[in-house]
């Protein structure tokens, strides 16, 4: 079986995980967790693999010195410049809804 890789696979494992073990509780955005803890933890662990996975593998592909000079000659120097100056690290989302 093939499985496609990617930020877009990542979303489609979340929200799978979402539909399998979530369930939403009324107007407080409360979930329940409708099925075995530890399949769902176990999910979740795989889950982060993948994640940690294509980070590296993007990580990887972006500082390959000849992707790097295809992206610079089709979108200019100082675009690309711009991918690679530092930024806070954006929070990781989350599957599960907290109470607010």
């Amino acid at each position: 079986m093939n499985q496609k890789f990617g930020s877009r696979s990542i979303d489609d494992e979340r929200k799978r995980i979402k539909a399998r073990f979530i369930m939403e509780a009324g107007d407080f955005g409360l979930v329940i967790l409708r099925k075995d803890v530890a399949d769902f933890q176990q999910e979740l662990e795989l889950l982060k693999i993948k994640i940690a996975a294509y980070k590296d593998v993007t990580y990887q592909t972006f500082h390959d010195k000849g992707f790097r000079k295809l992206l610079e000659n089709r979108f200019g120097t100082d675009a690309i410049a711009r991918l690679f100056s530092e930024h806070d690290v954006a929070p990781e989302k989350s599957i599960v809804s907290s109470p607010t």
